[in-house]
């Protein structure tokens, strides 16, 4: 259960009903570890452009209340889980930065964040981040006409077609996982920003796949 850091309550009776406020609450080590959990157990769903990040977070808080851990809010259990996405962020990018001589930056819950962030792009350093420069999908070779055979020439169209598919995968990858920054960064920005983006790169995909099976 949730603690607070000045009383458990405040109560306020308004005609023959009660309304509980509470103030401060703050997080077990116990209820982060399961939040985080749940997160990533619904990472899909969040990934997804049909499902509301609302109802994510009210199943989320659902599964946190059968585990124990009541009297937690949507807002909250979202609230929380940017933060501990923020500070995983900044130990992230202290660590890159080592020649600045900036004091060592921690995160209670890094170990946890790290199995699900280590292999996403849009959590590399800042200063390894910001040098990276998007590359534009590399040009096929020429297929070369003076294959002995079509056999020849079928296992080139093969090798480029692979190429491009992966390439195209890799780029579609990293939209993906900027977009996450960028839903994490504007807070208070409408949902309908986000599945805006979405909708793109979800128009974008469905063009490249056209063009590779044109291939």
């Amino acid at each position: 259960m949730p603690t607070t850091s000045e009383s458990e309550s405040q109560v306020t009776e308004s005609g023959s009903s009660q309304i509980t406020k509470r103030i401060g609450t703050k997080w077990s080590r116990d209820a982060t570890l399961f939040l985080i959990d749940q997160w990533q157990k619904n990472l899909s769903k969040f990934a997804s452009t049909t499902i509301r990040n609302e109802e994510i977070w009210k199943n989320i808080v659902k599964e946190l209340e059968d585990a124990g851990f009541t009297g937690y809010t949507c807002k909250q259990a979202e609230d929380k889980w940017k933060n501990l996405r923020k500070g995983y962020m900044k130990v992230k990018d202290n660590s890159g930065d080592k020649s600045s001589g900036a004091a060592r930056v921690t995160c209670t819950f890094y170990d946890e964040l790290d199995e699900i962030f280590r292999k996403s792009p849009s959590v590399k350093p800042i200063s390894v981040a910001s040098s990276r420069n998007f590359k534009s999908l590399p040009a096929t070779d020429t297929v070369d006409t003076d294959s002995d055979s079509d056999k020849d020439l079928l296992h080139q169209s093969k090798k480029k077609k692979t190429k491009l598919q992966k390439d195209t995968l890799a780029l579609l990858s990293i939209f993906r996982d900027d977009a996450n920054v960028k839903e994490a960064a504007r807070e208070n920005r409408h949902q309908q920003t986000l599945n805006t983006l979405n909708r793109a790169i979800d128009s974008y995909e469905v063009q490249m796949q056209k063009l590779i099976e044109k291939l």
